[in-house]
């Protein structure tokens, strides 16, 4: 086990209130992906049924619920996909901008865990979670899991996961403390799992890690949380001003609104990543300038005294 540096681990701290606007056209585009659409219209009417007798964070929208039912559905779900794009996506800007097509759904499923947690009145939960991959992990070591991890308050339901059901072959036990995860089991298609969902940012101290009847047994604790990325891409409001956007042998100028309306629904939706990535340059790159103006009015006020000879 490691940190998992590919991992796309936005915690979308201090931006959501920003991006929220931007997220929906986002799920609309991932939607065209057929499973993705028909695991999220079982996880709506699985919502439509459970959503009376539920209760849920005040913030909580219908989309945070669906993303998390969604996650959670195995037979014919896409937890896989998923989970495996979400340890790949952040291995550079242009992967997790053009080739990661699950944003809405990390996004919606990164503040549902979120807004779940800071509802919880336990800090921190023991749980267990079982693997058929045989990890191995260094005690002492900082690690992270680097995706969504699914674990569970009951040892007997992760303990039948650390087995590979074709061969047998034993894989890996992992005893957690989580203080970053929450319970989700009020939002799944199993229950009965007493399902705890660990999120990529979330980083342990390994304790233990040993061998025993051939199952790698490694024992983590939450020491905090690591991110490489915070509100990439999706960092700014779409703004409605007019964008100097160049194309392939041609430039033009493009408003927000003329791109979203004047072109096929496949050129909407590449111009409407095109603009996304434009405006997270525009936005650094105001940054920079700031930090440059802001030292030099430092130099000027405070200029350093002459050299003594």
């Amino acid at each position: 086990m490691d940190m998992v540096r590919s991992s796309y681990d936005d915690q979308y701290e201090n931006c959501p209130k920003d991006v929220e606007d931007m997220i929906p056209n986002l799920l609309k585009s991932e939607l065209k992906h057929v499973k993705f659409n028909e695991v999220w219209n079982k996880a709506i009417e699985r919502w439509i049924d459970i959503k009376g007798e539920t209760n849920v964070p005040k913030e909580f929208t219908e989309k945070h619920a669906i993303a998390t039912l969604a996650y959670t559905k195995e037979v014919g779900g896409i937890y896989t996909e998923f989970n495996t794009a979400v340890r790949q996506a952040g291995q550079s800007r242009d992967h997790s901008l053009n080739k990661f097509h699950y944003k809405a759904l990390h996004y919606y499923l990164t503040r549902a865990v979120q807004m779940l947690k800071a509802e919880e009145t336990v800090k921190c939960y023991r749980v267990y979670r079982g693997t058929r991959v045989p990890f191995s992990a260094t005690i002492g070591k900082e690690v992270r899991f680097g995706q969504f991890a699914s674990s569970s308050t009951d040892e007997n339901e992760a303990v039948v996961f650390a087995k590979d059901p074709d061969t047998g072959a034993p894989g890996t036990n992992f005893t957690i403390t989580t203080c970053h995860g929450a319970s989700i089991s009020d939002l799944s298609f199993i229950p009965d799992e007493k399902e705890v969902l660990i999120p990529p940012y979330e980083t342990f101290k390994v304790t233990e890690a040993i061998t025993e009847s051939g199952y790698n047994n490694i024992t983590l604790v939450s020491v905090g949380t690591h991110s490489n990325y915070n509100c990439f891409k999706i960092k700014a409001k779409r703004p409605q001003e007019d964008l100097d956007v160049e194309f392939p042998q041609k430039k033009q100028k493009y408003s927000a609104c003329s791109l979203r309306d004047s072109a096929p629904t496949w050129e909407q939706d590449q111009r409407t990543e095109l603009l996304f990535g434009l405006i997270q340059e525009v936005n650094e790159m105001r940054q920079k300038l700031q930090e440059i103006k802001d030292t030099l009015l430092t130099f000027r006020d405070n200029p350093p005294p002459p050299p003594c000879f």
